[in-house]
């Protein structure tokens, strides 16, 4: 529900134009949940929680907060995450070169361009019934299979340490 609510300018100040013209004093329509009224940085923070309240009251809460553990906490941190242990791992433990890791990062974005693919692969294909589940049980046990011979596969091959890095972007890419 909106209410008409005059800001302090306009009420404080009321500007003569000539002495029997007073300028038009407008209002502004503000809501009862507008943070205006907050601090700038307070208004940071309360803005997407208010965002957050009318999402869950138009769906279920449940969906919000798989919405965020699945594109906050998979693509968001495992992407910032990974980024930073494979520069590390190509840096330190490949002894590859800057601009090389680089040219291997567009290599690890192949699977993610490809993910509109992938959606309609599965779609299209089911196993035995199912349409995603089968896939994203493959995806995972790639992904896990992937990052488990890096892991404890000590320095690999340049190549195999690549095919290892785009099992697990592509493990990434196709359960998001």
């Amino acid at each position: 529900q909106d209410h008409v609510e005059y800001s302090n300018e306009t009420c404080d100040i009321l500007e003569h134009h000539n002495s029997n013209q007073i300028s038009s004093v407008k209002p502004v329509i503000t809501t009862a949940t507008t943070t205006s009224y907050y601090h700038p940085f307070l208004k940071l923070i309360f803005q997407p929680l208010q965002r957050l309240q009318l999402l869950s009251s138009q769906l279920r809460p449940s969906f919000v907060l798989g919405s965020i553990l699945v594109y906050g906490l998979n693509q968001g941190f495992t992407g910032s995450f990974a980024k930073v242990v494979g520069d590390y791992y190509y840096k330190d433990v490949q002894r590859v070169q800057p601009s090389a890791i680089q040219l291997y990062g567009g290599l690890f974005a192949i699977p993610w361009v490809l993910k509109p693919i992938w959606g309609l692969m599965t779609d299209v294909f089911p196993v035995k019934g199912y349409r995603r589940r089968p896939y994203f049980v493959l995806a995972g046990l790639v992904g896990a299979f992937s990052a488990a011979i890096m892991a404890l596969g000590g320095r690999l091959a340049l190549v195999a340490a690549l095919i290892c890095s785009m099992g697990i972007s592509a493990a990434a890419a196709s359960r998001t």
